[in-house]
């Protein structure tokens, strides 16, 4: 099997790379360098004879225009350059729970890219997962990026105050990286189910922001010091979902529990 993956110097993408390397398995990278995903043309060595395509490549804290630029009309440009020279492939695509919020334009520009994938799946012969992950955490997380369990393990590392926006009872859904990489690996060799599949990436499980102070505080075994500020804007619901679908489709699910994740976040060194 041929596979490619976009984004591979990522978060999710280095942990995938080295997971099937390890595995023996091939891995052609999209190089920045040569490949240009707003010129498929550009892409024609790398699609050429590929089986899959994990598209991660996106951006997730920037301008509106570089959000849209990057995660919707990037998605359209690999999309342009598989059917084109990998026709009868599947696309992996790393979506988000944001597509579920209202007032999310990051989420906006994922769930536009879904819709051109669903465009493109109704066109031509590609195939597509796309799997809507809920906030991934782990190590090599960037901090102020990436989550904010990232971001409490670094200021935790650094001995400086959590900040904390609103009463910290916000409630998200927080899955490991590695739990994500196994996801992807299952939907890579996955033959069952419609050309076109949604599947929900999680824990299940909702936890606040209180709580995984909590779980830091016991795993240092000290109290952390907190500064709360008022929110900037209106608080999103949290809205459990169960990932059952995944379970069932591709025999995936979520093995590395919370306080295990943190606990391994923590120690990791940047």
């Amino acid at each position: 099997m041929t596979i490619v993956a976009t984004g591979s110097k990522g978060f999710i993408g280095g942990h995938l790379v080295s997971a099937l390397k390890k595995k023996s398995v091939a891995v052609r990278e999209l190089d920045k360098t040569r490949h240009d995903v707003f010129r498929p043309e550009t892409m024609s060595d790398l699609m050429k004879g590929a089986d899959v395509v994990v598209h991660l490549l996106g951006a997730n804290r920037d301008s509106d225009a570089t959000l849209l630029r990057t995660n919707t009309l990037g998605t359209v440009g690999v999309l342009q350059a598989m059917a084109s020279y990998a026709p009868n492939a599947k696309l992996i695509f790393a979506s988000s729970f944001q597509v579920y919020w209202e007032n999310s334009f990051y989420g906006l520009t994922k769930h536009l890219a879904e819709e051109a994938i669903e465009y493109f799946v109704r066109t031509t012969p590609l195939r597509a997962h796309i799997l809507r992950i809920s906030n991934i955490y782990g190590p090599g997380g960037k901090p102020f990026y990436n989550s904010v369990i990232a971001t409490f393990a670094h200021l935790v590392r650094e001995g400086k105050p959590l900040r904390v926006t609103g009463d910290g009872e916000q409630r998200r859904d927080y899955i490991f990286v590695e739990d994500v990489v196994a996801a992807i690996e299952k939907a890579i060799y996955n033959t069952e189910g419609e050309r076109l599949e949604y599947f929900d990436i999680c824990s299940g499980v909702g936890t606040t922001l209180s709580e995984i102070i909590g779980i830091m505080e016991r795993i240092n075994g000290k109290k952390i010091k907190k500064q709360y500020e008022p929110l900037t804007a209106a608080q999103v619901e949290y809205e459990p979902r169960t990932g059952s679908y995944a379970k069932r489709m591709l025999g995936w699910e979520p093995t590395v529990t919370l306080e295990e994740g943190i606990r391994r976040t923590l120690a990791y060194e940047t």
